[in-house]
């Protein structure tokens, strides 16, 4: 004769198929993670053509024309578009920007428009206070945080744009081709190459002129 089971045992074997269910829910959630983190690591290499067509959409998504660029960050500063871009937006554009890979075409392309994109963005962080503007507002030395944090993102916006240009004129040596589909002159080139020369000029002067003025200010008060 069988042994009926106790109370407790059949209370147990109730929730077993929740149990179950469970265990199937987990095993679902963690394949799908696992799922996206796999297709994340192979996710698909962009050709030349789609990289171009990607990079478009995304400036298309955020309102960012190229060809705002044509005359320089400085005259854009002065000139702004009616819906200007600020510093602080360009930081989801470009995380949109590292998502297109692809061969070295493509990476090239990619380090030239998010190089010259924050270049644009530590240029404007150089004009964030007037009392950084020594040709509007004049010298002050007690404004010598707001100078030299200002100094420091210019040299930034430098630097940004020469890595900009490297990766530029390296697609244009290796790659002409695919340079081509980008239809940039060599006058724009110029342009920017004589910015890297004119903006390390001016940031020598400003050195010059804070050291001359507020250093000997300081040493005819001691």
């Amino acid at each position: 004769m069988k042994k009926k089971k106790s109370k407790k045992q059949r209370s147990i074997f109730r929730y077993v198929p929740v149990l179950l269910a469970v265990i199937v829910i987990a095993i679902g959630a963690i394949a799908f993670i696992f799922q996206n983190s796999f297709m994340e690591f192979f996710k698909t290499q962009y050709s030349f053509e789609d990289a171009v067509n990607a990079i478009e959409k995304i400036d298309a998504k955020y309102n960012v024309s190229f060809s705002d660029y044509d005359e320089g960050l400085e005259y854009l500063y002065h000139h702004p578009p009616r819906d200007p871009l600020n510093a602080g937006e360009i930081g989801p554009i470009l995380e949109d920007y590292s998502r297109i890979s692809g061969d070295e075409p493509v990476n090239l392309l990619v380090g030239f428009r998010k190089n010259f994109l924050e270049a644009d963005k530590y240029y404007k962080l150089s004009k964030k206070t007037v009392k950084a503007d020594l040709s509007n507002y004049g010298l002050q030395c007690k404004n010598e945080p707001y100078i030299f944090e200002s100094i420091e993102n210019q040299n930034i916006s430098i630097q940004k744009i020469n890595e900009s240009l490297s990766s530029l004129l390296l697609l244009k040596e290796k790659y002409p081709e695919n340079f081509a589909i980008l239809d940039i002159s060599d006058k724009w080139i110029d342009l920017y190459q004589d910015i890297i020369i004119d903006s390390q000029a001016e940031i020598t002067y400003k050195i010059d002129f804070f050291n001359q003025f507020c250093l000997n200010q300081t040493n005819s008060t001691n």
